[in-house]
């Protein structure tokens, strides 16, 4: 005798039906439950809500990262131009850092608050933290990596460090590229300080003498634009052994008197 499908078909239906009723049964009983603020806060009970102390502070854990960064920077099993593009990336990452998320902290000082994850003792933390980084910086670039470049070929001559026939050199890179673009914006009542470009090079110097409407100025300020480059490469005529730059910045030191 073969199976009657129709009628398994209308009791599968039926079964089909009555879970259904006894699952949404279910869920509006557990709906209607009161639920334990513990549960809702993911707590066990008899435990305490958690606080600040329970998290770590993001702007922390940034230079904690940067911190990490530089380790690389550090390692002598790392190539030499790697740690120094290594460093150059905390440097960036510390300004950005002090753009946008010192910004809070300083406000919240500012405002005299005491609570939350900003105000002066957090602060007075992260300063501290980036005053060590800084410094640890400039220790590993002056003390490690200047020296290993040096022994590479590889040097950036500062201006009491270059030969005569590389200070003419330099000179005539100063009358010639650097000058023309440089102007000084006296400061005086009539003129107060100008808004600083963000990450510019600028330079305050002090005058003598009147400018050419005979007014006196004792101070301007010299913005080095951004279309020069930051490091200049030496011809091999003036530096045959190696690969020697100089700075702009001390192109421009050297040579303030011929503004």
């Amino acid at each position: 005798m073969s199976p009657d499908f129709s009628e398994i078909n209308v009791n599968a239906s039926h079964g089909t039906a009555s879970s259904k009723e006894a699952a949404v049964a279910g869920v509006q009983a557990a709906r209607d439950q009161p639920v334990p603020d513990t549960a809702l806060l993911g707590i066990t009970p008899g435990l305490t809500a958690p606080g600040l102390s329970d998290f770590l502070n993001r702007d922390h854990c940034i230079l904690a990262f940067n911190e990490r960064v530089f380790d690389w920077a550090a390692r002598a099993d790392v190539p030499l131009l790697e740690r120094l593009r290594y460093l150059s990336i905390v440097s960036s990452n510390l300004d950005e850092f002090f753009e946008v998320r010192a910004e809070p902290h300083i406000t919240a000082v500012r405002n005299g608050e005491t609570k939350g994850p900003y105000g002066a003792a957090s602060l007075a933390a992260l300063a501290a933290k980036a005053h060590d980084l800084v410094a640890r910086q400039y220790a590993l670039y002056n003390d490690v990596l200047v020296p290993a470049l040096a022994a590479k070929g590889i040097r950036i001559v500062a201006h009491g460090d270059r030969g005569s026939a590389q200070r003419r050199w330099v000179h005539d890179y100063f009358v010639r590229e650097v000058r023309p673009l440089l102007v000084p914006v006296g400061l005086d009542p009539a003129h107060p300080f100008p808004q600083v470009a963000n990450k510019s090079l600028n330079f305050i110097v002090r005058l003598k003498g009147a400018d050419a409407f005979g007014r006196e100025n004792d101070i301007a300020i010299v913005r080095v634009p951004r279309a020069l480059p930051r490091f200049i490469r030496m011809p091999a005529s003036v530096a045959p052994k190696g690969r020697h730059f100089v700075s702009v910045s001390s192109v421009i030191r050297a040579h303030l008197s011929d503004l």
